[in-house]
């Protein structure tokens, strides 16, 4: 986004360095992570915990990249000792029960949060957007003629900076609103179809970004992860609006 930073922290213990950020973007969320940031306005992604076990599960097994996470590896051998069924086990149980914990202790009647549904987001990416945009105060131009001038601008503030070793992007770099021309060719680049390379619904469990659809649990879960899930997270799934009883199958 023109003129705003941003800056992905992944562990809690790293939330320092979003101090400058204008835009800071937190993989992994809790009550206590909130607390430690200065916000005005925000979204928070949730998604339907089933599907987020198995998408652990997978990824951790098979597409999570070791090079640049250390301490997958012992995990990864770990989970190479175990048949699916006790992987999957193993993630519902212990893996996901500090996040499955964060996501039933949130508060989701916040106002300045917005609370959005994963599921909603790939069903209907630009409308959801749309709302997100909306909710923290960036607003939409459909105005390309302004954009181009904005950008010339920036760029110009940019290039000086970088000559004279001094930052004039701190005071002299406009912070424009997106057009909706900009929102269409990111959410392009961003699209599932793009980052994988292939058709969102076909699967690929080498691929960081494996399959694309929500509901995929169903074809993973056995009865004995059915009976774990509504034995430990029944009500966090009738919170979340997943389910509206125990009686799931």
């Amino acid at each position: 986004m023109q003129g705003l930073t941003t800056t992905t922290v992944h562990r809690e213990e790293d939330i320092s360095s979003l101090a400058s950020t204008d835009l800071p973007i937190l993989t992994k969320t809790s009550l206590n992570s909130l607390q430690k940031i200065t916000y005005s306005r925000g979204f928070h992604i949730i998604r339907d915990p089933r599907d987020i076990a198995v998408s652990s599960y997978l990824s951790h097994r098979h597409s999570h990249k070791t090079n640049i996470w250390k301490e997958l590896v012992p995990h990864r051998l770990f989970l190479d000792s175990l048949d699916f069924n006790e992987g999957l086990t193993h993630e519902i149980t212990t893996c996901r029960k500090q996040q499955f914990e964060d996501m039933a202790s949130w508060s989701y009647d916040n106002p300045d949060i917005l609370e959005i549904k994963f599921e909603d987001l790939i069903k209907d990416p630009q409308k959801t957007w749309a709302s997100i945009l909306e909710h923290i105060g960036i607003k939409t131009r459909a105005n390309p003629l302004l954009s181009n001038i904005l950008q010339i601008h920036n760029k110009i503030i940019n290039s000086i900076s970088i000559r004279s070793k001094l930052d004039f992007n701190k005071w002299l770099r406009i912070k424009s609103d997106l057009s909706e021309k900009q929102i269409q060719t990111i959410l392009k680049n961003f699209s599932f179809e793009s980052l994988s390379g292939k058709p969102k619904g076909e699967e690929d469990i080498q691929n960081h970004y494996r399959k694309g659809t929500s509901g995929d649990w169903k074809n993973y879960f056995t009865d004995t992860h059915k009976r774990l899930f509504k034995e430990q997270w029944s009500e966090l799934l009738i919170h979340l609006g997943y389910e509206q009883n125990t009686d799931w199958k």
